[in-house]
C-alpha cells in the first residue's frame, strides 16, 4: 500500500544512519527527491512485503514461494516464542509513533499479555544484522513499547527466507526497553542539532543522500592504499595492509560497490536510450529457463524408456517448496511441520558447508 511519508518524523528504517551519522537528517531535508522508478528487485520486494502483510497482490511463482516460506518461518517462530492461541493479537503494517519524534511501520506485531513479538521480513539475498545488533528492529521494539506501555518483554527477529530458515531472535526485557528508548532519544536529539556531523561507513548503503554527500564520496573513493606503486599486484597490496587498514578498506568497499553499481545502472539506462557512453555497449547475457510442467517431461521421458530412477537423478528438491507442500497437504504448523519435514527427508540428504562470509560486527545492546 502506497503511503505519503512527506511529513513523517524520522523512521525506524533510518535509525542505523541517524545513530551513526547524526548529520544525515539535516542533509536529507535539503534534498528534493525526484520521482524514480524502482528497480525490478525493489519492486519485487515491495510486492512480497505487501503479500506478507496480507494484502492481495499479484506475485510470480518465485515470489509466492518466497512469501510462503517467510510466513512459514514466522509462524514457526511465533509458536516457539509462545505467541499462539486465541489470546494473541496480530497487528499488520500499523504505523506507530514515539512522541511524534520517531515512527515506523513493522510488518507484523504479535501481542500476548504484556509480551510482544516483532518479525521483520527481508526478501533479499544479503544478510542483515542479527537481531541483537539490528537497530531498525530495536527501533520497532521502542515503538511497540511506546504504543503499548504495559509491555514488559519484546522479542525481535529478522525473517530472511533466502538467507536462513532458523533466525535467532533477541529478547528485550523491561530494563532493556527503557535503555533502548533513552538511547534512541539521545540519537534523535543529536541529529536535531543543525551542526550535527556526518560520518561515512557501511550505513551509507542504500542511503538516499549518498550521491549528494561529499563525506560518503570521499570515504568510498579514498582507498587506504592509494599511494601504493602502480605496478604492485592486488594480492601483494592486500598482504601489506595492517589489520586496521584492511578493516578500513572493507568498510569503504561496501560503499564503493554501491557507487559502481549505480554507475553501471546509469550507463545501461543511457545506452538503452541511445546515448553513447564511450566505448561501452550493451551485451546480451542470455536467458534462464525453468520447467513448469515436470509431469509432462516425465511422461515424455517414460515414452523413451527412461526409468523413474534415471529421471529422479535429474531432479532437485527445494526444502522451502517441500515444506509448503507438506503444510498444504497435512495442515501442520510450527514444530509439527518441522518434524514432518525432518521425517520426510530423513536419510535422504547430504550436507555441503558453505564457505564463511565476512560480516561486520556492530555493537550489541548494552544496558
Amino acid at each position: 500500500m502506497t503511503e505519503d511519508r512527506t511529513n513523517l518524523p524520522p523512521s525506524a528504517s533510518e535509525y542505523p544512519r541517524i545513530k551513526n551519522c547524526p548529520g544525515f537528517l539535516n542533509l536529507k531535508r535539503t534534498i528534493v527527491r525526484k520521482d524514480e522508478t524502482d528497480s525490478e528487485d525493489a519492486a519485487s520486494g515491495t510486492r512480497c512485503h505487501a503479500a506478507y502483510a496480507g494484502e492481495s497482490v499479484e506475485l510470480s511463482d518465485e515470489e509466492r514461494q518466497l512469501v510462503d516460506r517467510a510466513i512459514s518461518i514466522t509462524d514457526n517462530m511465533a509458536v516457539e516464542l509462545g505467541f499462539s492461541g486465541d489470546d494473541v493479537k496480530l497487528i499488520k503494517e500499523q504505523r506507530m509513533f514515539m512522541d511524534k519524534m520517531f515512527t515506523g511501520k513493522p510488518d507484523r506485531v504479535y501481542l500476548k499479555g504484556n509480551k510482544a513479538f516483532i518479525p521483520d521480513a527481508k526478501f533479499g539475498r544479503i544478510q542483515v544484522e542479527e537481531a541483537d545488533k539490528n537497530l531498525q528492529l530495536r527501533g520497532y521494539a521502542v515503538l511497540v513499547f511506546s504504543e503499548y506501555p504495559d509491555t514488559e518483554e519484546v522479542s525481535t527477529v529478522p525473517i530472511q527466507p533466502l538467507v536462513t530458515w532458523s533466525p535467532k531472535p533477541v529478547l528485550y526485557g523491561l530494563k532493556d526497553l527503557y535503555f533502548a528508548r533513552d538511547e534512541l532519544n539521545s540519537a534523535l536529539i543529536e541529529a536535531d542539532n543543525p551542526n550535527a556531523p556526518r560520518h561515512a561507513g557501511s550505513w551509507c548503503k542504500y542511503c538516499p543522500c549518498q550521491q549528494h554527500c561529499d563525506v560518503a564520496r570521499e570515504y568510498a573513493l579514498s582507498a587506504p592504499m592509494k599511494n601504493m606503486p602502480a605496478e604492485i599486484t592486488p594480492d601483494a597490496i592486500a598482504s601489506t595492509l595492517t589489520n586496521q587498514k584492511l578493516s578500513d578498506f572493507l568498510d569503504r568497499a561496501k560503499v564503493a560497490e554501491d557507487i559502481i553499481k549505480a554507475c553501471k545502472d546509469e550507463a545501461k539506462r543511457r545506452l538503452k536510450d541511445g546515448t553513447p557512453v564511450g566505448d561501452w555497449t550493451l551485451k546480451s547475457t542470455g536467458s534462464t529457463h525453468k520447467c513448469f510442467q515436470p509431469e509432462v517431461v516425465y511422461a515424455r521421458c517414460a515414452e523413451m524408456g527412461i526409468t523413474q530412477a534415471q529421471f529422479m537423478s535429474c531432479v532437485s528438491i527445494g526444502k522451502g517448496e517441500l515444506e509448503a507442500a507438506i503444510k498444504a497437504a497435512t495442515g501442520c504448523k510450527g514444530e509439527a511441520l518441522k518434524a514432518k519435514l525432518v521425517d520426510t527427508l530423513a536419510g535422504c540428504m547430504s550436507e555441503k558447508r558453505k564457505a564463511p562470509s565476512l560480516a561486520k560486527n556492530v555493537g550489541k545492546l548494552k544496558a
